[in-house]
């Protein structure tokens, strides 16, 4: 598709592309479908900083001070500041051209919602609670007026109502997907 003003910002994974840390496919019929017919930019913060599929996990560290870093396991790497700026990069890239983002759910790097353990200990073995993704937390920042969705948000009634904007009439292969809701 040309690229316009009208591009959604979806995590590279659930397009089905091999970009997990586990190498496993987390691609969702619903986005992948909804690819055929609007614009899409990928992204995957982890494999644009050099990270390889499959990798070793990564998971959010929550520090003494109370701040949270995206530390690599085995390593114990922090690659916070790698996954920071490109997140500033690709959202200053995409600010002229993007209406919405659909990000993965418990990604410590993309997760728009609060479904990413974080853990007290560098092991990633103490879960504290739940955060939001680097990337998901810059994109509410940076874009408050623009709807942002995980995956399963996109399955709900917020999320047929965001897609029948965009459509006046859902595609029949993207309404089955509301079947059940």
């Amino acid at each position: 598709m040309e690229e316009d003003k009208s591009c959604i910002v979806v995590s590279a994974c659930l397009l089905g592309k091999p970009v997990r840390y586990d190498g496993e496919f987390k691609g969702e019929p619903i986005i992948i479908e909804l690819a055929k017919f609007v614009n899409i930019i990928p992204v995957c913060p982890e494999t644009a900083i050099g990270l390889p599929s499959p990798r070793p996990r990564v998971f959010l560290w929550q520090t003494k001070d109370g701040k949270i870093l995206i530390i690599q396991e085995g390593t114990k790497k922090d690659i916070t500041p790698e996954i920071e700026r490109f997140c500033e990069k690709f959202l200053e890239s995409v600010k002229n051209k993007v209406i919405a983002f659909i990000l993965k759910s418990k990604s410590p790097s993309c997760s728009p919602t609060p479904t990413t353990k974080m853990y007290q200990d560098k092991e990633g073995k103490i879960c504290i609670g739940k955060e939001r993704g680097i990337l998901g937390k810059m994109v509410i920042k940076k874009f408050p007026h623009l709807p942002v969705f995980d995956e399963r948000e996109l399955k709900s009634e917020k999320g047929k109502e965001f897609l029948l904007k965009l459509f006046e009439k859902l595609p029949e292969s993207i309404e089955r997907h509301f079947k059940n809701i």
